[in-house]
């Protein structure tokens, strides 16, 4: 703490005098305070308050490539409702919902999000709850359901590892850059949301490779049609050692979450049943 200290002290002498203003670089709140405590090298509601009053307040905000959690905002923090973490910027807030942020990124991405749900909830014969939304590479997981309200949402695609908080049981995730989040579900829930998370990224794989084979008479890149992702995370790691064995003549998503036709109005949904004549069983999801 005396080390923290005496480095504040001395960029304000730096600054004394002159008309620059004090700007923080990339997590520099976190990386002190990693350097000083072990404890507080995990981002949780403590070090959100920290990031909170050094975060850049922007009208809204885009998720990129290297955003790796969207953070619902309480009361406390009105009028603002959302913090992004990214690994290249400093952390950004907005008055703008985590829900306005993540439907406006699966718009972008090629089906909104209500429309992904009640796809794989016809599909699969059941109501799905906190579903984790996987388009190709990207992966993003809902800590609650976000139907309803807001909810905090962590980058699936960017998490390396998971392991349960000794104290308070909650899952800790490990992201790229060494960063930790103490995430806001349980390890058992988290362990639940990647079995379906495999399921889904195993099905758009399989079933476009189907659909490829079918429409054109040989197997596409669909790492490219899709952007799948080609970096290690958890799914994919998981997906090694749960491979499941999918069954040519089991259409799933073909026309639905594997292609940009999903947009296309002419799509029904009694056109989806017809394609999808063959439906899994509601206790595999």
């Amino acid at each position: 703490m005396k080390q923290l200290l005496e480095k504040l002290l001395m960029i304000l002498e730096k600054l004394e005098g002159s008309e620059q203003t004090l700007e923080f670089p990339r997590n520099y709140i976190l990386d002190d305070l990693e350097n000083h405590n072990r404890e507080h090298r995990i981002i949780d509601q403590t070090t959100i308050q920290h990031l909170f009053f050094q975060a850049k307040k922007v009208k809204s905000m885009d998720v990129d490539d290297d955003v790796y959690a969207i953070i619902h905002l309480g009361d406390e923090y009105a009028p603002y409702k959302s913090m992004l973490l990214s690994f290249s910027t400093i952390p950004l807030i907005s008055k703008e919902s985590t829900n306005g942020i993540m439907s406006r990124l699966f718009i972008k991405l090629g089906i909104g999000y209500h429309q992904y749900c009640d796809i794989i909830k016809m599909m699969f014969n059941t109501p799905l709850y906190r579903l984790p939304y996987i388009y190709g590479g990207k992966m993003y997981l809902p800590a609650s359901g976000p139907t309803k309200q807001s909810c905090t949402w962590y980058a699936l695609h960017h998490i390396l590892k998971y392991t349960k908080d000794s104290e308070y049981g909650d899952v800790l995730l490990t992201f790229k850059q060494h960063i930790h989040i103490k995430a806001e579900l349980t390890k058992d829930s988290f362990q639940k949301q990647l079995e379906r998370a495999n399921i889904l990224y195993q099905l758009q794989q399989e079933g476009l490779k189907y659909l490829m084979i079918d429409v054109y008479g040989y197997d596409s890149n669909i790492e490219t049609f899709l952007n799948f992702s080609a970096s290690e995370n958890v799914v994919t790691k998981y997906q090694k050692e749960n491979r499941m064995n999918i069954a040519k003549d089991n259409p799933y998503l073909l026309l639905l979450l594997l292609s940009k036709i999903i947009g296309n109005s002419d799509v029904t949904e009694r056109m989806i049943k017809e394609i999808c004549q063959i439906k899994p069983n509601k206790d595999q999801i």
